[in-house]
């Protein structure tokens, strides 16, 4: 294993010695079928490791038993993936070992302090990443900020993807009756997912904003406080669970799109927004930084209800300020094309011949 430089993947400029075909197990520690994040994630990538050639099995777990002979793990989180990446290493020492890391696996497991990891069940979660990341060959980001986060050993081994989007072949019309804003996000805690509904109560009477906001509830809890949110209050309404192509069509019929969320490894909504020329009203976190840069006008503090409010109302009545996200948005569109995700993943398999 040798130590290079923190590397944003993705010129077709790399000179790497290609690696041929090889057997790849792609861990997805999520259920099939669950249309979460990592899944949408680990699905795109599993398509790209084909496309360059491979063969893939797209898997949530490798058993102590398995029988499979495969030439290289590819494991998604590395705490849930943990028990996988140490039977795959303890059953080919020689075999190389790609980690990707998502955002509970930065800003929760691994960023657990001293005082947090007096309870048991924190600091296993943080030994059991932190084992992954010093079997690991190679750390894939999805964005540059996060490699702060990271000590010097486990940056030395780490690259930058970026998760690429294609445009809506044809994006739907705005409703002519209301400034439409969407909210893509299941209703879990880190997401802050009620911030934008209470954003809408400080916007004026006369506002047409309304905030459409399909995701699935994760429990029965946040469910009913969302149906509640939704009957009282006009300018929001919880679709509930949809598809990833029907998430993807409310995003594109909306006038800009919120990420409210506490921390996030790197939302796939924010590539897919960029690629199809929907503003960003972001949450300023690790994530966003990097996907969007420190410049963004788009951005809030975590939690900051007036300021989100503000931002809502500027969408409505302020086309020069639409204008300036937009441009700041189309600047970065490169960084998400399908073509740099796969020279990407090209140069990180080729990159593993020199180990």
């Amino acid at each position: 294993m040798i130590a290079h430089q923190l590397v944003e993947h993705g010129s077709s400029s790399y000179k790497g010695k290609k690696v041929g075909a090889m057997h790849i197990a792609l861990i997805m520690p999520v259920p099939a079928g669950s249309n979460r994040g990592n899944e949408i994630t680990a699905r795109r990538w599993a398509a790209i490791l084909q496309q360059l050639g491979h063969q893939v099995d797209l898997r949530e777990s490798i058993p102590a038993d398995d029988s499979n002979s495969y030439d290289c793990l590819v494991a998604l989180h590395a705490r849930r993936s943990a028990p996988s990446i140490e039977r795959f290493h303890k059953s080919h020492p020689d075999k190389p070992i790609i980690v990707c890391l998502t955002g509970t696996d930065l800003h929760r497991d691994l960023a657990a302090t001293e005082e947090q990891c007096e309870e048991p069940a924190v600091r296993c979660a943080r030994q059991e990443a932190l084992r992954s990341l010093e079997i690991a060959d190679r750390i894939v980001l999805l964005e540059p900020v996060g490699a702060s986060l990271l000590a010097p050993e486990f940056r030395a081994r780490s690259v930058v993807i970026y998760q690429s989007a294609e445009p809506l072949a044809q994006r739907p019309k705005p409703v002519p009756e209301a400034v439409e804003l969407t909210l893509l996000a299941h209703l879990r805690e880190v997401k802050d997912p009620f911030r934008a509904e209470e954003a809408t109560r400080l916007l004026p009477d006369h506002s047409r904003i309304r905030v459409l906001h399909p995701g699935r509830s994760l429990s029965p809890e946040m469910a009913a406080q969302a149906e509640s949110r939704s009957g009282a209050n006009p300018r929001y309404c919880w679709v509930g669970p949809v598809s990833h192509d029907e998430a993807l069509e409310y995003l594109c019929r909306g006038q800009a799109t919120i990420i409210s969320s506490i921390f996030e490894g790197a939302p796939g909504v924010i590539s897919e927004a960029i690629v199809n020329g929907v503003p960003i009203l972001a949450t300023r976190i690790h994530a966003t930084l990097g996907l969007l840069g420190a410049d963004y006008a788009g951005l809030f503090e975590v939690g900051d209800t007036k300021r989100l409010a503000e931002l809502m109302g500027r969408i409505e009545n302020d086309p020069e300020f639409v204008e300036r996200l937009s441009g700041q948005l189309e600047s970065r569109r490169e960084l998400f094309t399908p073509s740099r995700e796969l020279d990407a993943w090209r140069a990180l398999l080729d990159s593993l011949s020199c180990t």
